[in-house]
């Protein structure tokens, strides 16, 4: 019958979505050089593929979500751990640090993960 043809149709699109990251637009982005895909936890950076770890991403994505404006450690914190984990902020300090050495593998001016002095970090537009 139609109704069951579409109910199957719909079924499939569904699971497409589920595992096709460009049906789902937020799951991919790029800022300047950097892009990152957050259904397959991959980025690269001028073309070249760096391996992160898990809160690493998390961390990278957390900042790339809104390049420019300042994200507080606290903040990171609950994105990447959530509220019920206790996590100092030097934690994140230390993922950060992380990210800042594997990006500048990449390319050693790399810069743009600013920190903001007793706030946090910015990724920088």
């Amino acid at each position: 019958s139609t109704q069951s043809r579409s109910s199957a149709a719909s079924d499939v699109y569904k699971r497409q979505t589920m595992y096709d990251s460009t049906a789902i637009p937020d799951a991919l982005r790029r800022v300047g050089a950097l892009r990152l895909d957050q259904a397959r936890r991959r980025i690269w950076f001028n073309d070249t593929e760096i391996l992160l770890t898990a809160t690493e991403f998390d961390v990278l994505w957390t900042l790339t979500t809104t390049p420019g404006h300042v994200c507080s450690r606290s903040q990171l914190r609950e994105q990447v751990y959530g509220n019920d984990c206790i996590v100092e902020d030097r934690t994140i300090d230390t993922f950060v640090k992380r990210l800042r050495r594997k990006l500048s593998s990449v390319d050693p001016t790399f810069n743009a993960i600013e920190t903001v002095r007793a706030v946090g970090y910015r990724y920088g537009e």
